[in-house]
């Protein structure tokens, strides 16, 4: 009877090891009953190599649209996320990206994607835009949009001003 019970903890534990669910309550069971040892290897993740690049990286997506007006084709948009902490400093960019308009509707949407360890949970980030027509500021956002620390989202619609 003894050796059933152990035969059947001893499938418990290997399951939980497949399913990288290995508390303590398994292993003491394990002990409690008597079992000897059992080696746990980890088991790779389906989709291991998308969950290691997902969480290495953090994206801040939203959109960006002029204020009353649309963009014509080949405007060049461009979204920053910089760190803001420091007053009367120069912001730190920490991720951009840059988007031309080929006759899109707007709002148009962005992602700025970013390493995860350039974020630091204690500073404070802000989403930006500026919008170039035939290489010169034509839009420029005028607000602070935060982002991504202090239980601001990481998804921000960002409005940008018309340069007079």
């Amino acid at each position: 009877m003894r050796d059933m019970q152990v035969d059947g903890m001893m499938k418990y534990v290997e399951a939980a090891c497949r399913t990288r669910w290995i508390a303590g309550t398994a292993l003491a069971l394990m002990i409690i009953s008597g079992a000897t040892a059992i080696a746990c290897r980890p088991q790779p993740h389906a989709d291991a190599s998308m969950a290691d690049t997902s969480a290495a990286r953090v994206a801040i997506t939203g959109t960006v649209a002029p204020r009353g007006a649309g963009l014509p084709a080949g405007a060049v948009v461009r979204v920053t996320v910089q760190d803001v902490s420091l007053q009367n400093a120069p912001s730190r960019l920490v991720g951009e990206t840059t988007i031309t308009t080929e006759g899109q509707r707007v709002p148009l949407r962005y992602a700025v994607t970013m390493p995860r360890a350039t974020i630091n949970p204690g500073a404070q980030y802000a989403v930006s835009a500026r919008v170039d027509i035939d290489g010169q500021l034509a839009y420029i956002s005028t607000a602070t949009y935060p982002v991504l620390t202090s239980g601001h989202p990481t998804t921000q619609d960002v409005v940008v001003d018309a340069i007079p």
